[in-house]
């Protein structure tokens, strides 16, 4: 099967099933005819529904290694050597090919991981659906080529993704759009979500303003006015936060703006002088809209 998958690029899970001919449902996905498996390492659910979740799995990544710990099939009681996971298990042996899509946040696109091998097989100890104890299959899957992206770079690339795939609209009514996502923003503040498999408290990112943002400059940086560069599909720009997400948890238009890499890294890594005199750059450009003022900045 020839199907135009790129590593490291974003897709819908309704596409993918249908592109690999697998069923629409579960995490490990075989299909007979190809001998191959498509496996879904998902987000965890923040509000679990007992026997309907895969918040339970703790599925992870080691980045010393590059290797994904991939739970096997099954929420209730010991998992067992048969059905989906029997393919797995017997991957090598049957030549199986497995191609492995990682999701960042519930309800966000996959990132093709690529192929990747079954490493080893391993039982471990974790708790079901009803927090009972129970053995289950860890299988440890090797990617054949380097897709290692930081977060950060995923919600790109899932931006880039919608970018290309949404309709066109006026820029009359993307500002609309971006007006009535600042209300909501400030009406219910910064979202957080508690991730039971990392036991933190964890800020979400509000992906809808970002992807209007981007809409709206979509054609130069909003510092320097470069054009963005053109990619195979759509145009490349990165989205900064004026005042720092990790500080101000702040997804409203007055804190973002759309810029190209170079002006980013500087708004990041520059001396204060320069970023001061960026930032004034922005503001002249776009002298009706009220952005935030980043700490770093003073006037002369």
């Amino acid at each position: 099967m020839l199907l135009n998958y790129t590593i490291n690029e974003f897709y819908p899970k309704s596409k993918i099933w249908k592109d690999f001919h697998v069923a629409n449902r579960g995490g490990i996905r075989p299909s007979i005819d190809q001998n191959l498996v498509v496996v879904f390492l998902d987000a965890p659910n923040p509000n679990p529904k007992p026997g309907q979740d895969h918040n339970i799995y703790h599925d992870r990544y080691d980045t010393t290694t590059g290797v994904y710990y991939y739970t096997g099939r099954g929420q209730e009681g010991d998992q067992t050597p048969t059905g989906p996971n029997k393919w797995l298990i017997d991957s090598n042996k049957n030549k199986t090919t497995i191609h492995l899509f990682r999701q960042y946040s519930l309800g966000s696109l996959h990132q093709y991981i690529g192929k990747v091998k079954v490493v080893k097989v391993a039982q471990e100890t974790q708790q079901d659906h009803r927090k009972i104890n129970r053995l289950v299959y860890v299988f440890s899957l090797l990617p054949e080529a380097d897709a290692i992206v930081t977060e950060e770079d995923a919600f790109q690339r899932e931006i880039d993704y919608q970018l290309t795939t949404t309709k066109k609209e006026s820029k009359e009514q993307i500002k609309k759009n971006i007006a009535n996502m600042d209300k909501l923003t400030t009406k219910r503040g910064s979202k957080t979500r508690t991730i039971t498999v990392r036991t933190k408290t964890e800020h979400v990112r509000y992906r809808g303003i970002v992807l209007e943002l981007r809409k709206l400059f979509d054609e130069k940086c909003q510092i320097c006015k470069i054009p963005h560069f053109e990619k195979k599909s759509g145009k490349y720009a990165e989205v900064h936060h004026i005042i720092p997400w990790a500080k101000s948890h702040d997804d409203s238009s007055k804190n973002l703006i759309v810029i190209c890499a170079n002006c980013h890294r500087k708004m990041h890594y520059a001396k204060d002088v320069q970023r001061m005199k960026m930032y004034e750059e922005l503001i002249h450009n776009y002298p009706n809209t009220s952005y935030c003022t980043p700490d770093f900045y003073k006037k002369y």
